[in-house]
């Protein structure tokens, strides 16, 4: 296996493309230095730089792409890692993911369009798709589930009939909310944007933050979970976003009353209890 990894590439590449005399003698550079033995270190007062000449900057070059199959000339290769796997040594250095654009979807009781396609599913069935192939134009609403078992029970819910024909996503967390997030980012005008989140403080921080929202999906009579509220989860979360109440002071009326509530019931609900009762569901303005 190489012993450069992906942020020596990018060190050396820096060096090699814009030609530099020296660069400052941190850990990294230490490490490919004491790997390698290229270079010069000299101290200027209390900073040492690792210094390098043409023949070294030169030897750098090729030192690296004998490594690593990269040549830092042209930098790192674009691409996922079957892309990058014909170039590189470790197709790992991929800058790129093939779950960047991907999300999980699933629909109410219509076909999902994908590249002028109907696919129709089982119950309880998803699929995880690139979503620039995705009819949009097909859909007037998308729902962002929060939480996974919320997502594929999803037909399991007490729904507004309104919910009939909306693209449903999971939201998830990390590489798949990033894509969840691009793919809102690029819908038309003209598409709603619902959140079904937990009726807590983090649900209500996941709606004020995602992109084009419209409105929320929250249970009918919050107030009825006061006594089935998760006290040390409310708290913990509350403790995290302080400011919450303060926050949704920029977004309806309706959300301000459903935040009021939370925060001043103390109320931290998970999703799948929202299922197992069957409890009522409603559309607020967001």
């Amino acid at each position: 296996m190489p012993k450069l990894n992906k942020a020596d590439i990018r060190l050396i590449t820096n060096v090699v493309k814009q030609r530099k005399n020296k660069v400052k003698f941190g850990k990294a550079w230490q490490a490919i230095f004491d790997e390698f033995n290229v270079g010069e270190v000299r101290a200027e007062g209390s900073q040492q730089w690792l210094c390098f000449d043409l023949v070294a900057r030169d030897e750098l070059q090729q030192l690296c792409e004998s490594d690593t199959g990269v040549s830092p000339s042209f930098g790192l290769p674009k691409g996922i890692r079957t892309d990058v796997a014909g170039i590189a040594i470790d197709e790992k250095i991929s800058t790129e993911s093939i779950q960047q654009n991907r999300i999980y979807c699933s629909a109410t009781a219509y076909p999902i369009y994908i590249a002028g396609d109907e696919v129709c599913l089982p119950a309880k069935s998803s699929l995880w798709v690139d979503f620039n192939d995705i009819s949009i134009g097909k859909y007037t609403r998308v729902v962002v589930v929060e939480n996974l078992e919320a997502f594929v029970l999803w037909g399991q819910f007490n729904l507004s009939e309104q919910l009939g024909s909306s693209l449903v996503v999971y939201r998830g967390h990390d590489v798949t909310a990033k894509a969840v997030i691009s793919f809102l980012n690029i819908l038309p005008i003209g598409i709603d944007v619902t959140v079904f989140s937990d009726p807590d403080p983090a649900g209500l921080g996941i709606i004020m933050s995602t992109p084009k929202v419209t409105s929320a999906l929250v249970p009918v009579s919050i107030e009825g979970f006061k006594k089935l509220s998760h006290k040390e989860r409310f708290g913990a979360q509350l403790a995290t976003m302080p400011n919450v109440k303060e926050k949704s002071l920029l977004f309806s009326e309706q959300f301000q009353k459903y935040a009021n509530t939370i925060i001043k019931l103390g109320i931290a609900v998970n999703q799948e209890r929202l299922c197992n009762e069957k409890w009522p569901l409603v559309l607020i303005n967001v």
